[in-house]
């Protein structure tokens, strides 16, 4: 399990990086946030100083307390939501998902 889940972190972040690189140097990008759930992994912070200090880019990740994703932020808004009694139906079709907004 731990060689499966090494394996996929390592092509992960081989992936993100490569698309980094792609975007600062086509693009001519001088700075890079990582931030959200990601930025918490520890290879994913090394591996994007690297490329930052090899291509001279400037790049801001903030303390790891702030690396967080979504999921608290949507739990409280679903439960705030049921307990003003809206609801959405089990079709997630357009017009539901406008029910909960």
């Amino acid at each position: 399990k731990e060689d499966l889940a090494t394996s996929f972190q390592t092509v992960a972040i081989e992936s993100i990086i490569t698309k980094v690189r792609k975007a600062i140097v086509e693009e001519g990008i001088k700075n890079v946030i990582v931030a959200g759930g990601v930025a918490a992994n520890n290879g994913l912070r090394t591996a994007m100083q690297q490329l930052s200090e090899e291509l001279n880019v400037e790049l801001s990740i903030p303390p790891m307390k702030y690396c967080t994703d979504n999921a608290t932020m949507i739990a409280a808004a679903g439960y705030y939501a049921y307990l003003d009694g809206r609801r959405a139906d089990l079709t997630l079709n357009s017009k539901s998902q406008d029910t909960l907004c």
